[in-house]
């Protein structure tokens, strides 16, 4: 349920009438109106404050089906269940490198790209199977179904937008020209008007393979700078879709992100003495 200002509730017909009332002041062809720096990425902050896409091994994905993996009441109330198989921080690479490509695009017309740019812009080895996993994690995300609703700040009210749709639509593989194309749904441009995590492509890099560590920086980097809020161990843990059974191995193995946070610059991170974690500023670093 709705806290706080909501005022009214957007449908389907009210889509269409912003659409073709406002398009120059909502942009809703787009992703957003003027498009992020190159060695920039964006990404609402839903889909990365939940475990929309886990920490998961790819041997461990699981088939989900209407399954929650976000829900929140707070500033932006709003609820994301999910459909397919489980997506892990490899597939969200690949997903936002295409939305990087679609991001001064209008979403209905299709993006075409070489597999070979994109292993090279994801600074990929151009081999076979590197290859094979982005095809592989292309056909994932273009099978992930979303529904639900999320809030957003449009004029001088808030809004209830319900949606229900695939992450990536219309994927084809032309295997003559080794390239891919795909296009995305309208209604995502609804989720990156406003609550968005902007971050530098180069920074998530550095992080490599450790997946912990690529969902911890996103979602510290979806908070304000002087946020203060002290998160347990627990929460985290199951934030992030860890199968971890082990408290205390997982405890150990987010001590070492936090560390690593450190070491490369991006956050300042502690684990306290009652299992909880808080993030200072960076002009602690």
């Amino acid at each position: 349920m709705f806290k706080g200002n909501i005022v009214s509730s957007m449908n389907e017909n009210s889509f269409n009438q912003i659409k073709l009332n406002n398009n120059n002041e909502f942009g809703v062809n787009k992703l957003i109106n003027k498009p992020w720096a190159d060695k920039c990425a964006c990404l609402p902050n839903e889909f990365i404050r939940g475990w929309l896409f886990s920490v998961c091994k790819p041997n461990e994905r699981m088939k989900l089906n209407d399954h929650v993996v976000y829900d929140s009441d707070g500033v932006y109330p709003s609820s994301i269940v999910f459909t397919g198989e489980q997506l892990c921080q490899n597939d969200l690479d690949v997903m936002m490198m295409a939305y990087h490509y679609c991001r001064d695009k209008r979403l209905s017309d299709n993006v075409e790209v070489k597999i070979s740019k994109f292993c090279k812009d994801l600074k990929w080895l151009i081999k076979s199977g590197k290859k094979e996993k982005i095809y592989q994690a292309l056909t994932r995300l273009s099978k992930a179904k979303i529904k639900g609703y999320i809030s957003r700040k449009l004029t001088d009210k808030n809004y209830k937008i319900e949606f229900e749709f695939n992450l990536i639509q219309n994927l084809y593989f032309d295997e003559v020209n080794k390239s891919v194309s795909f296009n995305l749904n309208e209604k995502m441009k609804f989720f990156f008007l406003s609550n968005v995590t902007r971050i530098q492509r180069e920074d998530r890099e550095k992080l490599e393979r450790c997946k912990l560590s690529k969902w911890l920086h996103l979602f510290f980097s979806s908070h304000k700078i002087n946020n203060k809020y002290k998160y347990k161990v627990a929460t985290l843990k199951s934030l992030c879709g860890s199968k971890n059974k082990d408290f205390y191995s997982f405890r150990q193995k987010l001590g070492q992100v936090c560390f690593s946070l450190e070491k490369y610059g991006l956050h300042l991170v502690s684990i306290d003495k009652d299992n909880k974690v808080i993030r200072k500023s960076k002009d602690s670093l």
